[in-house]
């Protein structure tokens, strides 16, 4: 058997994955002539792409919302496997995963990650709002199409999607049978499987699609304290569908998706302050961090066509259950361990009434309900002693409900005006089963919006919108830290934007300009003390931000596309100072000021019915800060990412794939630790490469 030296190998496939983006724009220019005789899947035109980010389908750019949809195709161009890589390909948007499966550190708009708390934006998959942001760390499987919504979409969708919300389509049940089988290999021993399987099960009338999918992960950053590597992953999911189309009027949907995996968590190094971004110095650990996680989802969506308007039904049901077992400490010494469990049960129901789209005056109008309990539970103790340990045991309970309308009235054939509104309300329950402590609180606000949007041209849109966005209250565990209770964040955002396409639908650019004014803005920190790890949710009474997106795609030549992407948040705290300190005037920790991404893409014939693609992207963030203080402080990285693939029509992919090229680090956890001027920091996944094959077949 042969040793491979992945390090060597990922720097020679960097230096070949660079020239390749030049060397594709050259050949083009050589070329023009006969680019569209060589090249397989020639498109000369972008792609029309219809979205359903207002619940209804329409065209991309004839929505007054700023939205980066993308495609199956483009989808598996980029290699996406997360929610993490799509949000690469957005503006103004930055997911890390963090100290465990299931919490990520997100930067949308301004807006940022509160553990314990609602995401900043929200998650709906096949039209299911996934009810916390432990959903959102899973493998991307059989997907059609992803948007990113971006600015407040409480109206119609909830408190939560405050900054935004992610929409998931997966591919549907097929009239034919069909299926793929997909497997992978990557540096760390990482071993990847993916299988589907599509088709009906009464002709016209009943069909299914079933996946599989699995990693074995051996991992790639190692522990100074000896053992396996600490970002080791074994999962597994399986996900199916089952369409029934009775008449043709009413469609059920049901759906069920079952995720399990035994992961590394919570390798955190204490660094010096003043070392911070200094990565030489790994986790050293006597205890190696385990995280074992299930994820269930079920739903029930059905449709009936009453003339001219849709009933719509969507139950669901989710289990999320974790448990983590790591060293308290993080050292080599046998000091302290700590174990956390977290597990939620959440049952939803939407019932929606939507118009039909072939008229001036388009509605959509529904209930939504919730009802939300967690168990989070903590303990840290010493090793080898004999009593309990501390730590916190937590109920929350949540019953929520909500009404929402949003009406789309043409006022001539090129003015618009958008009306929404939605009122929220969630009562919030937490029981302290340590000290018997019971606190309970309803949250409630008005969501409205509205939007007018003009189309000067057909190929030239512009709009202006007014939307209050929120995301509620809730209760901390009982601690030194942070008191009990914090409040609503709420959220008065003003956007302009303008949506154009040029050259014959070759040239696509998108813009915004925003201003968003929050009160009582949510921020989350944690504190590490011989204590163990305490959390917390407080307040900023008063923040601004003031930011700008651009989005653009332009095919050179049939076979050869850029696409790109910038945003940039100037945010500032205003009137927010504590006992520690002035943080006003101040920029919000956890935002990236800048962000921007730029992707060749070029694909040809190589040899009949094989042809070859290549892609080679650069993520940049800016400088970002991590305590209120702004003295803690990462600053700009780029990270590059590649993909190179043959592809024989409707028979096989082979691809080599290169993830952050240049093995940039950066931090991902950030939590102040109480021994002296220290941090406690965790960093991104090292250079990774690997290959892949696909094989579609039909039966």
């Amino acid at each position: 058997m042969v040793a491979v030296n992945w390090g060597t190998f990922g720097r020679r496939l960097m230096w070949t994955m660079l020239p390749l983006g030049y060397l594709a724009v050259y050949d083009s220019a050589q070329n023009v002539s006969h680019a569209a005789d060589d090249t397989t899947k020639d498109k000369d035109q972008i792609e029309e792409i219809v979205v359903t980010a207002q619940k209804r389908s329409e065209k991309l750019q004839d929505v007054p919302v700023a939205v980066t949809a993308l495609t199956a195709d483009q989808l598996e161009q980029a290699g996406v496997n997360t929610v993490q890589d799509v949000a690469k390909m957005t503006p103004n948007l930055v997911i890390i995963d963090q100290l465990r499966p299931g919490i990520q550190t997100v930067s949308f708009r301004g807006f940022t990650t509160v553990q314990g708390g609602q995401s900043p934006f929200t998650t709906i998959v096949d039209g299911v709002q996934e009810p916390g942001q432990e959903f959102l760390k899973q493998q991307l499987i059989d997907i059609e199409q992803i948007e990113v919504l971006r600015g407040p979409q409480g109206t119609l969708y909830g408190a939560g999607a405050i900054a935004g919300a992610i929409n998931i389509t997966t591919k549907k049940p097929t009239d034919e049978f069909e299926g793929s089988a997909k497997v992978g290999y990557y540096e760390g021993n990482q071993k990847t499987g993916t299988v589907t399987l599509s088709g009906p099960l009464v002709k016209d009338k009943v069909y299914f699609r079933a996946s599989a999918w699995g990693t074995d992960f051996d991992g790639l950053i190692s522990n100074g304290g000896g053992g396996k590597d600490v970002d080791f992953m074994q999962e597994q999911a399986f996900q199916g569908e089952l369409m029934m189309t009775p008449t043709d009027k009413l469609s059920i949907d049901l759906r069920a998706h079952y995720m399990h995996g035994r992961d590394g968590a919570l390798w955190l190094v204490p660094v010096d302050n003043d070392a911070f971004d200094d990565f030489s110095k790994g986790p050293a650990t006597d205890i190696a961090g385990v995280d074992t996680r299930g994820l269930q989802t079920y739903s029930a969506k059905i449709d009936y066509q009453f003339e001219p308007f849709t009933l719509t039904s969507i139950s669901a049901y989710n289990v999320a259950n974790q448990s983590l077992y790591a060293d308290g400490d993080f050292s080599t010494a046998p000091n302290y361990w700590q174990t956390w469990i977290n597990n939620s049960r959440t049952y939803s129901e939407e019932i929606r009434l939507t118009s039909p789209n072939e008229q001036r005056l388009r509605w959509v109008t529904g209930l939504y309900l919730q009802d939300n309990t967690v168990d989070d539970i903590t303990e840290f103790a010493a090793v080898g002693s004999s009593g309990a340990g501390t730590g916190h045991d937590d109920e929350y309970k949540s019953k929520s409900w909500a009404l929402f309308g949003q009406a789309v009235y043409d006022l001539t054939d090129a003015l618009s005006l958008t009306l929404g509104a939605r009122y929220d309300q969630d009562k919030k329950t937490a029981d302290n089963r340590a000290n018997g402590d019971n606190d309970s609180k309803t949250f409630s606000q008005a969501q409205p919006k509205a939007t007018l949007s003009y189309k000067w041209t057909p190929d030239v849109m512009s709009y202006v919108t007014y939307a209050k966005g929120f995301r509620t209250g809730g209760f901390n565990p009982t601690s030194s830290i942070a008191a009990r209770e914090y409040q609503n964040e709420v959220s008065d955002t003003f956007e302009t934007g303008l949506k154009t396409t040029f050259l014959d639908n070759r040239l696509q650019l998108n813009g915004a300009l925003f201003h968003t004014d929050f009160k009582n803005q949510q921020f989350f920190f944690s504190v590490a003390s011989s204590s163990g790890i305490e959390t917390a949710i407080q307040n900023i009474p008063k923040t601004e931000v003031n930011g700008v997106e651009l989005e653009a795609q332009y095919i050179l030549v049939p076979g050869l596309t850029l696409h790109g992407q910038v945003g940039y948040n100037n945010t500032r705290m205003r009137g927010f100072k504590d006992a520690v300190g002035d943080y006003s005037g101040n920029r919000t920790p956890q935002v990236y000021g800048l962000t921007s991404g730029l992707a060749v893409e070029y694909t040809r014939s190589v040899y009949e019915d094989i042809s070859l693609s290549t892609r080679l992207s650069l993520e940049h963030r800016g400088d970002v800060y991590w305590d209120l203080n702004n003295t803690l402080k990462t600053p700009a990285k780029d990270f590059i990412d590649g993909r190179i693939a043959l592809e024989k029509d409707a028979a096989w992919t082979l691809a080599l794939v290169g993830r952050n090229l240049t093995d940039e680090r950066t931090p991902a956890a950030v939590g102040a630790y109480a021994f002296g001027t220290q941090s406690l920091r965790s960093a991104n996944e090292p250079r990774q490469v690997g290959a892949e094959l696909t094989i579609p077949f039909s039966l």
